[in-house]
């Protein structure tokens, strides 16, 4: 089954920003980032058995060589699987606590 990919819009800017800044430190360091998130979000709707859940609905991946774990909610009724956050493992955690509930 495929999955229509919807990013909350918090987590469209922390793409985004995480995107434009990698792309500042080496040039084509943020398309690089960007691949793997889309990626690892196919991995996300092909598998979602393999990773635990971090909320009531919300499950955790923790991506490979980036310091960012992506938080996705996936509605197989209506093939949606829908982006909470791309969250920087530095960040507080708080942030992302809220947003989970």
């Amino acid at each position: 089954m495929s999955f229509n990919v919807i990013f909350k819009t918090e987590a469209e800017a922390e793409f985004n920003e995480a995107i434009a800044w990698y792309d500042l430190q080496t040039d084509g360091v943020g398309q690089r980032f960007a691949r793997e998130v889309n990626s690892t979000l196919f991995e996300a709707a092909k598998d979602r058995e393999r990773f635990p859940f971090a909320g009531p609905t919300t499950q955790k991946i923790k991506m490979l060589d980036w310091p960012y774990s992506i938080y996705f909610t996936l509605l197989e009724d209506s093939a949606q699987l829908i982006v909470v956050s791309v969250f920087h493992g530095a960040r507080n955690p708080a942030e992302l606590r809220r947003r989970l509930k």
